[in-house]
C-alpha cells in the first residue's frame, strides 16, 4: 500500500508529504509495532465466543 500511495503521489503537489507517510508505514509493517493478524482474528473470535 505504502509503495503505490508514493507511487501515484509523483509530481504531485502532496509528494514530499506522502513520501514520509509512507516511509512510516514501512517503518511500522517492518517492526514490530503491528500486530500478527492471526493473534488478531484469534483474538476477536475468542471475544466473541465468550
Amino acid at each position: 500500500m505504502a509503495d503505490h500511495l508514493a507511487e501515484s503521489a509523483k509530481g504531485g503537489a502532496y509528494e514530499e508529504t506522502v513520501n514520509k507517510v509512507a516511509a512510516g508505514m514501512h517503518k511500522q509493517y517492518s517492526g514490530n509495532m503491528v500486530s500478527n493478524p492471526k493473534l488478531v482474528t484469534r483474538a476477536i473470535s475468542k471475544a466473541v465466543n465468550a
